[in-house]
C-alpha cells in the first residue's frame, strides 16, 4: 500500500484505504478538509469526505441554494449537519446525524443555517454528478444559484420508514437510514438492504447492503463465484463494516489475480469492464454503501446475464 490509500489500481477499478489518506485543505469548502476518492477526467472531485471541524464557520456555505444540473447525494458518517430543505409546504429544519443520507438533485434547493456549528464536528461521504456545488470552486456562480433563507422552518423528524423530507416536484429526499427496516436484497442471496435512492422505475440505486457471515468451506450463493465484468455499469462501494475478500483481474488474459480484503474505510470505484470475483466471505459478515449508475450488477438483478460478462474458472 502507498502512503495516498491506494490498495489496487488499473485500467478500470480503484481500491483506496481511506484511513491512510492524508486530509487536505478542502478544495470547496474554507475551513473544512477532504479526502478524494474518485474524480472526473478534468480531476474534479465527485467523490469525496469531508470533515468539518468544531470550530467550523457554516457562514461561508449558502443559506439558500439550487444546483443547476448536478446530482448530489451525502451520507452523514459522524458528527452532524445542519440542513433546511425547501420544498412545497414550506422550508423544514433538519439536523442530519450519522446515518443520516440527504439527496438534492439538480433544482432541489437546500440550505444552512449560517449559526450553526458542529458540536464535535461532521464527516460526510459525499457523491455528486457534477463539479462546481461548493462555493469555493471555480464554476460555483455558473452552477449553483443562491439566495436568502425564507421563512423560520419548521423541525423535522423521520417517520416509521425513516423518511424525514421528500419533495415530490424535485425528488429532493432526506432518510434517517438507522430507523429505516432492513429488508430482503433484490439481487443478492441471503443479503440485507435499505434503499435510499432509486431510479425512475424504481431500481435501486444508492442502498445499504449487509450479508450474513459465512462458515469456512461453506457453498457461496449462486453465480457469487463466477468470475465477471459488467458491461456498462459503474458501482461504487464504501465499506462500513465487516469484510469481503474479491480476487481483482487487471485483463482477461490474467488468470490469476490479485486477492484484495476490503475492510472498513475502504473504497471501490469500478468501471464497466473491471474483472472480479468474490472469492470468499467473512465468518463477520460485510456492510457497505453501493451506489450504481444503472442495475444489473447482482446475480439476482434482472437482466444480470445480458448485462455481464461471465466466466466460470476452473
Amino acid at each position: 500500500m502507498t502512503g495516498d490509500g491506494v490498495v489496487l489500481r488499473t485500467q478500470y477499478t480503484t481500491i483506496l484505504d481511506t484511513r491512510q489518506m492524508a486530509w487536505q485543505p478542502h478544495f470547496g469548502i474554507p475551513g473544512a478538509f477532504a479526502k478524494v476518492l474518485s474524480a472526473d477526467a478534468m480531476g474534479a472531485p465527485l467523490v469525496f469526505l469531508s470533515f468539518l471541524p468544531e470550530d467550523f464557520d457554516a457562514a461561508v456555505l449558502p443559506a439558500r441554494q439550487i444546483a443547476r444540473s448536478a446530482d448530489q447525494r451525502t451520507l452523514v458518517l459522524d458528527g452532524e449537519l445542519a440542513s433546511v430543505e425547501y420544498g412545497a409546504d414550506g422550508p423544514v429544519a433538519i439536523t442530519a446525524t450519522a446515518g443520516y443520507w440527504l439527496h438534492h438533485p439538480a433544482g432541489a434547493e437546500s440550505g444552512t443555517p449560517g449559526t450553526w456549528q458542529p458540536p464535535a464536528g461532521a464527516l460526510l461521504l459525499t457523491y455528486r454528478s457534477a463539479p462546481g456545488t461548493l462555493p469555493a470552486e471555480d464554476g460555483f456562480a455558473a452552477e449553483v444559484s443562491t439566495g436568502d433563507s425564507g421563512s423560520d422552518p419548521v423541525p423535522a423528524a423521520p417517520g416509521a420508514d425513516g423518511v424525514v423530507f421528500a419533495d415530490p416536484a424535485t425528488g429532493a429526499r432526506v432518510v434517517d437510514s438507522r430507523t429505516m427496516p432492513w429488508r430482503a436484497h433484490f439481487g443478492m442471496h441471503l443479503g440485507k438492504t435499505k434503499t435510499l435512492t432509486t431510479a425512475a422505475d424504481g431500481a435501486p440505486l444508492a442502498y445499504l447492503t449487509k450479508t450474513p457471515g459465512f462458515a469456512p468451506g461453506q457453498v457461496p450463493p449462486k453465480g457469487s463465484a463466477d468470475r465477471h465484468f459488467h458491461r456498462e455499469l459503474v458501482e461504487q462501494i464504501f465499506v462500513t463494516g465487516g469484510e469481503l475478500t474479491m480476487r481483482e483481474y487487471a485483463a482477461l488474459a490474467d488468470r490469476t489475480g490479485e486477492l484484495v480484503v476490503l475492510r472498513p474505510g475502504f473504497f471501490l470505484d469500478r468501471a464497466p469492464g473491471s474483472i472480479h470475483q468474490l472469492e470468499r466471505r467473512s465468518p463477520t459478515g460485510f456492510a457497505s454503501l453501493e451506489v450504481r449508475d444503472q442495475a444489473g450488477n447482482y446475480p439476482f438483478d434482472d437482466g444480470f446475464d445480458e448485462l455481464n460478462y461471465i466466466e466460470k474458472m476452473a
